[in-house]
């Protein structure tokens, strides 16, 4: 895996003057981690730069998140842009808008599950339970670190009976055990998804997908685009399928940095 920033030269000439579709996640990639994700707020240099790619004719952004739809918008705030949720379940942008791909039953499970794990984990210090409306988040990150065997086992045992039947899927990110609907669908469909309604909708047929982002969720949206697009990783693992990678948010705004004064050379030109 190869640091992108080093690799810049390499980056321009595979952009040329292809449209870039540049689809990032939120938290640990556009934000630090935050100790919960209310305190994860967005750096006023990343929107404004955002925003000014989102404005530039060569580039089309989408913000992919594991939050829920209406929480990502509310922290991002650009206008004109396509918003993805809830790992792809639920999205909007300037010309459509869905809410949910999963049927009443998944939404049932998920709110009994909810109730099932707060019982669970009641008194256990610096968890908690954050409903998303499709999906859940098990947040650990305040908890001592001798608790976190105990916290994992007891959600484990709260999920088997739904993972036995296959109701849902569960995940572990960082510090965060993520709950969602058993749909085969997940932010690398998603992201596919978008870019086929980005290349119906734009006029050049070139088209170079760049996904950023930080955790195993983002894994399904590197692997959508092997041989087709860049996909890059902030942070560093041998077992990730993304090509590049940065070392933190801020490396990543410099990225974006980069990516504007290119496009907006190459609009001039």
């Amino acid at each position: 895996m190869k640091h992108l920033l080093q690799q810049w030269s390499a980056i321009e000439k595979e952009i040329g003057t292809k449209r870039v579709v540049l689809a990032l996640d939120y938290d640990g990639t556009l934000t630090p981690i935050a100790p919960t994700p209310d305190m994860a707020l967005f750096p006023p240099n990343n929107k404004a730069i955002l925003e000014a790619l989102a404005a530039n004719q060569r580039c089309t952004l989408a913000i992919v998140s594991g939050r829920s739809l209406v929480d990502v918008k509310a922290k991002v705030q650009i206008n004109g842009i396509t918003y993805i949720g809830n790992h792809g379940l639920e999205a909007q942008g300037p010309q459509f808008y869905f809410e949910s791909l999963a049927p009443p039953q998944d939404k049932e499970n998920v709110e009994h599950l909810k109730k099932e794990l707060k019982s669970a984990l009641d008194g256990i210090e610096g968890v908690f339970v954050e409903d998303k409306g499709l999906t859940l988040s098990v947040h650990y990150r305040l908890a001592h670190m001798d608790e976190v065997p105990m916290v994992q086992k007891l959600v484990l045992k709260v999920c088997h009976p739904y993972l036995a039947e296959k109701m849902i899927h569960l995940w572990e990110g960082k510090k965060v055990l993520e709950i969602r609907p058993s749909l085969d669908w997940d932010k690398g469909k998603a992201l596919l998804w978008f870019l086929s309604r980005t290349r119906v909708k734009s006029d050049a047929e070139d088209v170079l997908p760049i996904y950023i982002g930080d955790d195993v969720t983002d894994e399904d949206a590197f692997r959508s685009i092997q041989g087709k697009g860049i996909g890059v990783l902030v942070g560093l693992s041998d077992l990730s399928d993304a090509q590049y990678y940065l070392n933190g948010p801020d490396e990543v705004t410099d990225f974006l940095k980069h990516l504007l004064e290119f496009v907006t050379q190459k609009s001039m030109a």
